[in-house]
């Protein structure tokens, strides 16, 4: 799979960069507005476990799933100190009907993690008595247009991945990645869930592969973080950011 051959690099060549940091950092702030000790949080798409142990650590209760068998290793030694942490295989395309029912009180889906789903309804449907009444699902999905990622490659002569997100698909690996508009994850998920927040994770900070280009200037990297995050408190940008933050709150 494409992901376990990330898997021993991801977290030096993403998770610990300072951009993705700083964006992980809005995450969590926002993690932190619904999280409260003791309640139970599913992780779909957990990665290399750093949200899962960041939610552990604040006293959740956290079921982290993940198709990726490499990075699933990778997360259970960093949740060996929790030994209330469930970390298991997970295939979206097979939906387990008798398996982590819950109720969670706090789902999340981070950094594109369900970007390989062509169909987000079932999914929904699979949530729906797994969810709480008023828990939250939280989402960061890459979005159809990229203003970064369109910008930088047109400046570069490189119009086929200025433009590869806007027919809503791309081939990663051996599977294809999907690109969806907003409004789409959000028909996906009602009646039962509606939509409570949304914010562009990701307008004027760069997406991964251009990542260093700011990084390797600092006023530049000091410059877009602070209007980046100006919008990220009072603005949206939901069409032009890299990833869409969404809360969905369960009815």
């Amino acid at each position: 799979m494409a992901f376990d051959a990330l898997a021993a690099s991801y977290d030096s060549e993403f998770s610990n960069r300072p951009i993705a940091r700083l964006l992980r950092e809005r995450v969590h702030e926002r993690l932190s507005v619904h999280l409260k000790p003791g309640m139970r949080a599913l992780d779909l798409g957990c990665g290399t476990g750093i949200d899962s142990l960041w939610m552990a650590e604040h006293g959740a209760q956290v079921t982290a799933l993940d198709a990726s068998p490499a990075m699933l290793e990778i997360t259970r030694k960093r949740l060996a100190a929790h030994s209330e942490a469930q970390v298991a295989a997970f295939d979206y395309n097979h939906l387990p009907t008798d398996a982590y029912k819950g109720p969670f009180e706090l789902v999340l889906a981070d950094f594109g993690a369900l970007n390989m789903l062509e169909d987000w309804r079932p999914l929904a449907e699979w949530l729906i008595s797994r969810v709480s009444p008023g828990g939250v699902l939280c989402v960061a999905v890459m979005t159809r247009f990229c203003l970064w990622e369109s910008a930088w490659n047109f400046l570069h002569l490189k119009p086929g991945r200025a433009m590869r997100r806007w027919g809503g698909t791309a081939a990663f690996g051996d599977q294809t990645v999907t690109y969806p508009l907003v409004v789409h994850v959000v028909r996906a998920f009602m009646p039962e869930f509606r939509i409570t927040h949304k914010r562009g994770l990701g307008i004027f900070l760069p997406p991964s592969e251009m990542f260093e280009a700011v990084e390797k200037r600092p006023r530049l990297m000091r410059l877009l973080s602070r209007v980046d995050d100006w919008f990220w408190r009072h603005g949206t940008g939901t069409r032009i950011a890299d990833h869409a933050w969404l809360e969905l709150t369960r009815q």
